[in-house]
């Protein structure tokens, strides 16, 4: 499948037009196919591209040059991507590439192509690696030769994708990417499902914009690109995340919270919402034989490093400096991740960066607890990892409040961020009374067990005509 795109700040929209880098000083709506056809043809020089903008050309040729040499900057700005795709494939996930919620999307798609052919699109390439035999069904950066993805280059290079595909059913696994494909939605049975509260957007974009309008739709997808210096804050994008809320087949919610709020606001659409927690796979995330030494306190966090600090490590550095006897483990993104509050040279424990996926299984294994003890988070997945190997957790009401199958001195516990004192009671317990811990982590894993991935798998796959004989994935 050859792809047109530009390799830095200029994009093809999934029609084949071109975005313009200045949209305001050289606008491309009419003439962007003829461009693109041109420059990778070969055969126009700069003057004879500039031509074409008859107006301008007249008005400043230099002007409409120094653009043009800014647009198309030698063979390192345009190119075609030859990807080795499938013409036709059960599903396509397309994901923002955020942290835990990424391997979330990059677990399902690995588990869904046990058995069906699904396409995975991301900004980002899998942090924990995946099988070579999947990489014709991935678009990341790594496939185009590229560092990263902007999320302007993802959202082009999906709708592309998905314009000269055939599919039974897309699935966003992070809500922030819907608006770009609201006409797309509209067209394909669609999921969406993440963990991002976004009743705010809805309803700005339920009260001014109940429909598309009727209005080229190159002109509102240079709207959503470029109307603001964070897409989420202007109105078009909550326009278009209502038009793909309210096409969607279904949209799925990691808790009862969000779930709840949508009922009351969108009771219309209530027959389509449902809670979903991340499906975990417990055939692979099992407990350990023997009881952990030495009994490691576990944090763990994909975010990078501005988001550190919220996810509740400093209040549990300061308490593990209360109790002797306390090893930490720290397992963090990458180097930059470690904050300056810590004195690795003092930590009784460990700080592991980038670890491979296959090694947090015995990480969990090894953790008397896990603790999570955010300020604001959402629903962390390393948290139902561990809880699925039979660890029990620490969180803040923050996370059990997205984690309804957290219970306070049932599956865990439940402490403020602030409460130093009842973090240091609690720690105290799980690393003292071995039989209470390893009942705590036996519910822990029997709740998760209900939300196992296998089990979950089939409210996606039920979409897909492939999985019957009488349709078949075409190669």
């Amino acid at each position: 499948m050859l792809i047109p795109y530009l390799k830095h700040w200029i994009l093809i929209a999934a029609t084949g037009d071109l975005l313009a880098p200045d949209v305001s000083s050289l606008p491309l709506d009419t003439l962007q196919k003829s461009i693109v056809k041109r420059v990778i043809e070969g055969g126009s020089d700069l003057d004879d591209l500039g031509k074409m903008f008859t107006t301008a050309w007249d008005t400043d040729p230099g002007r409409v040059r120094a653009l043009l040499s800014r647009f198309f900057k030698g063979v390192n700005c345009i190119d075609v991507a030859d990807l080795d795709i499938p013409k036709r494939v059960d599903a396509v996930i397309v994901d923002r590439g955020w942290g835990g919620v990424f391997q979330h999307a990059v677990d399902l798609w690995q588990a869904l192509n046990r058995n069906h052919q699904v396409l995975l699109i991301a900004p980002n390439d899998p942090m924990y690696g995946f099988p070579d035999s999947l990489s014709r069904l991935l678009v990341t950066p790594q496939r185009l030769g590229l560092p990263k993805l902007s999320l302007v280059s993802t959202v082009c290079l999906a709708r592309t994708i998905l314009k000269k595909l055939s599919f039974d059913l897309l699935l966003f696994t992070h809500r922030i990417m819907t608006p770009y494909f609201f006409d797309i939605v509209r067209d394909h049975p669609t999921i969406i499902y993440g963990d991002s509260f976004s009743e705010a957007s809805l309803r700005i974009g339920e009260s001014f914009a109940p429909d598309p309008p009727n209005r080229d739709i190159v002109e509102i997808l240079q709207e959503l690109y470029f109307g603001a210096p964070e897409p989420w804050q202007s109105m078009i994008h909550s326009k278009a995340m209502y038009w793909t809320f309210k096409n969607a087949t279904e949209n799925w919610f990691w808790c009862e919270d969000q779930h709840a709020v949508v009922l009351r606001d969108f009771p219309q659409f209530a027959n389509r919402f449902h809670i979903v927690l991340p499906p975990i796979d417990t055939e692979r995330l099992t407990p350990a034989k023997n009881a952990a030494q030495p009994p490691w306190i576990l944090f763990t966090t994909t975010s990078e490093k501005s988001k550190v600090g919220a996810k509740g490590l400093i209040p549990l550095l300061k308490v593990v400096d209360r109790i002797p006897s306390a090893k930490l483990r720290l397992v963090l993104h990458d180097e930059s991740c470690i904050p300056t509050e810590l004195n690795v040279n003092r930590l009784r424990g460990e700080v592991l960066v980038s670890v491979p996926k296959e090694q947090m299984l015995q990480i969990y294994r090894e953790a008397v607890v896990n603790c999570r003890i955010s300020r604001e988070d959402s629903s962390p997945v390393s948290i139902l990892e561990s809880m699925a190997c039979g660890v029990p957790v620490m969180v803040s009401p923050v996370i059990a409040r997205n984690i309804p199958i957290i219970k306070d001195g049932v599956t865990g516990f439940v402490v403020e961020p602030d409460d130093l004192d009842r973090i240091e009671e609690k720690l105290n317990f799980v690393l003292n009374n071995p039989q209470e811990r390893n009942q705590m982590g036996t519910r822990a894993r029997d709740v998760v067990l209900q939300h196992s991935l296998l089990d979950n798998l089939e409210r996606i796959t039920r979409f897909f005509y492939a999985s019957s004989a009488a349709q078949p994935a075409e190669n």
